[in-house]
């Protein structure tokens, strides 16, 4: 006779287990379907306050697929990144889907969740390379003033449609398509720390001390894309006060 376990479970909980389909994980494709199901049953998703879009964002094999929420009212410069739970076998965008919701209207945050590809037909490192391609999309993404969307609109303005992001870009229009940086004239590099160009200041510096050219690199903590509008800010004096002082070094005055 086998010992039966019990356990002391939350009441409200032990009365929704009881009603909840039992999983065999060693049948994935049923298994899949029948959480799909098991959720569409529990939940019903509430999207007041909120935007919701799908993006496909480059990854190490092709594009992975995000779902992006936007709160209707923001309340700060953040966001949440979702990961979905599923042992990597199971699971996907819609699991997570209402939580996402609730916690974007409640938070007033962004809150980006990632459809990582599934094992066994995709092994380690497979998931978390998805995993980490959305986390690199979402960081700064949706910072004050200038985000990605108003990014995007400026490349496709200034380069023509359809050339953003292809080998057809010359580095005269992008300087970081250039390969070889030698004999460029030194250069102060100013970078603000919620920039979603931040990334791309620090690579060109980095590129321009590799050729050999002198180089100053600041970030400054706390501020960004545009942050120096505010002229009174401790921080925007600073950055002032440092740009007028390279700048005099460098006309010898």
């Amino acid at each position: 006779m086998e010992d039966v376990v019990t356990y002391a479970f939350d009441p409200e909980l032990a009365a929704a287990l009881a009603v909840m389909p039992s999983i065999d994980l060693t049948d994935l494709p049923t298994a899949r379907t029948m959480l799909s199901e098991a959720i569409a049953a529990l939940h019903t998703p509430d999207t007041t306050g909120v935007q919701v879009r799908d993006e496909l964002v480059p990854g190490p094999d092709g594009d992975v697929r995000l779902r992006v929420y936007t709160p209707d009212r923001p309340i700060a410069p953040a966001s949440v990144y979702s990961v979905h739970g599923g042992g990597f076998i199971v699971g996907d965008l819609d699991g997570d889907h209402a939580r996402n919701l609730v916690m974007a209207r409640e938070l007033g945050v962004v809150v980006v969740s990632v459809d990582y590809r599934l094992a066994p037909e995709h092994p380690y490192p497979a998931p978390l390379e998805d995993c980490y391609a959305g986390l690199v999309w979402t960081a700064f993404t949706d910072t004050p003033l200038w985000n990605r969307s108003n990014a995007i609109i400026s490349w496709d303005a200034y380069l023509g449609p359809g050339r953003r992001g292809t080998p057809d870009v010359p580095m005269y229009a992008a300087p970081a398509r250039a390969t070889d940086l030698t004999g460029l004239p030194p250069a102060y590099v100013s970078a603000m720390q919620f920039d979603p160009l931040r990334d791309e200041d620090i690579a060109y510096a980095q590129a321009l001390l590799l050729a050999g050219v002198p180089v100053e690199l600041h970030v400054f903590p706390g501020t960004f894309h545009g942050s120096a509008l505010v002229e009174q800010a401790w921080v925007s004096r600073r950055e002032s006060a440092e740009a007028i002082t390279v700048l005099r070094r460098a006309l010898d005055l």
